[in-house]
């Protein structure tokens, strides 16, 4: 089992390899960049987010601990919903955004125009997609380093 710092390493590692593999795939290095931005991204969205006392370690802002709490206090430790890359990252995903998403469909209820009908869907989506192909490499790694 590794510890964090080598998590922490793996995905650095990874981010730019799992960027430059991507652009070249999909002929896009925008896709590429939000591939590499992803993979940097599971430093801080790891699937160690359910561990208590690993928040305690952290050297991250207080409101970061206090609103990864509850998802910690339901998320088992190395469990499937926290450690199996895929679902874990969209388990983790779905979790951050929540706040986001209730407050866009208040104000939408309100009559507010919300942002998201401002910007070209389909970019969202696409760099949606990235950002998470980079998430699930660093949490395959993450978890390919547990086992």
């Amino acid at each position: 089992m590794a510890s964090g710092f080598q998590h922490k390493q793996a995905s650095i590692a990874a981010a730019p390899i799992a960027g430059v593999a991507a652009a070249i795939i999909f002929q896009d290095v925008l896709f590429g960049t939000l591939v590499f931005v992803g993979c940097l991204l599971g430093i801080i969205l790891t699937p160690d987010l359910d561990l208590l006392p690993e928040l305690d370690n952290w050297n991250v802002s207080g409101l970061w601990k206090l609103y990864w709490y509850p998802y910690a206090r339901m998320i088992p430790h190395r469990g499937d919903v926290s450690h199996i890359p895929l679902l874990g990252t969209a388990v983790r995903l779905v979790y951050l955004l929540m706040p986001f998403t209730i407050a866009a469909m208040v104000l939408q209820f309100q009559g507010i125009p919300v942002l998201f009908y401002l910007i070209n869907f389909s970019q969202i989506m696409n760099g949606g997609v990235a950002v998470f192909v980079g998430l699930v490499v660093s949490d395959t790694l993450h978890w390919l380093m547990d086992i």
